[in-house]
């Protein structure tokens, strides 16, 4: 469980989380669903996939283009 305490315009708002169903992900357990409550509501995040260290694309780190934009030309670094 964690209790957060944060400032916002309506003055201090607390958040309760229960972190719950928690499954083993490389050398660590992790939790598959998390249930926050504040303000009198309620949000349910549920995990599908988990993995550690795992590779990612490095497209997916690059500013999306503009309609008119052309992407640019990538070059190779200068050889020494």
């Amino acid at each position: 469980r964690e209790e957060v305490v944060s400032v916002s315009p309506q003055g201090e708002v607390r958040a309760v989380s229960d972190m719950m169903d928690y499954r083993k992900v490389g050398e660590t357990l992790q939790p598959f669903e998390v249930r926050t409550s504040a303000m009198g509501m309620q949000m349910v995040m549920k995990v599908q996939e988990a993995t550690c260290n795992g590779k990612v694309d490095e497209a997916k780190f690059r500013k999306p283009k503009e309609e008119d934009e052309e992407e640019p030309e990538l070059e190779a670094p200068a050889k020494p």
